[in-house]
């Protein structure tokens, strides 16, 4: 039986031996809704007083851009993406122990949906009826 480190030593052997030209390309682009209402967009207040913008400047900075899927995220579904530097915040202090699926939420320079119900260290921006995404796919809120 191989040791960790003489895995690992395989591992990285056999993906430097891989000759495929990275994809740079648009798999699927899709649009998601967002409720940016007080009903849901649970953190606005904190987020308008953090970044000093109005709600209408931070709903632009938030869906006027396309982001890309890179990775999945700490659950399955669940995909951060780099958002405006205008609404960084940082993670909540104390995070809620549940939020409904759906919810978007915002941490440091990230943002990403909440896939399914659970707890949520993220400032709640808003909430989209849709499921969540794959890997590789363009989206604009």
């Amino acid at each position: 039986m191989q040791d960790r480190e003489e895995i690992k030593e395989e591992i990285y052997k056999l993906t430097e031996s891989i000759d495929a030209p990275v994809k740079n390309k648009l798999e699927r682009s899709i649009t998601v809704p967002v409720f940016y209402d007080d009903e849901f967009a649970l953190d606005m207040k904190n987020i308008l007083n953090h970044t000093g913008l109005s709600r209408r400047e931070v709903i632009g900075e938030h869906c006027h851009r396309k982001y890309e899927v890179k990775m999945i995220g700490f659950t399955p579904g669940f995909v951060p993406r780099g958002t405006s530097e205008k609404i960084k915040l940082p993670r909540l202090t104390n995070p809620r122990p549940f939020v409904p699926k759906g919810s978007i939420g915002i941490a440091n320079n990230r943002t990403g949906i909440y896939p399914i119900q659970g707890p949520a260290g993220w400032s709640i921006i808003g909430r989209t009826p849709i499921n969540c995404l794959t890997q590789r796919e363009m989206i604009r809120f």
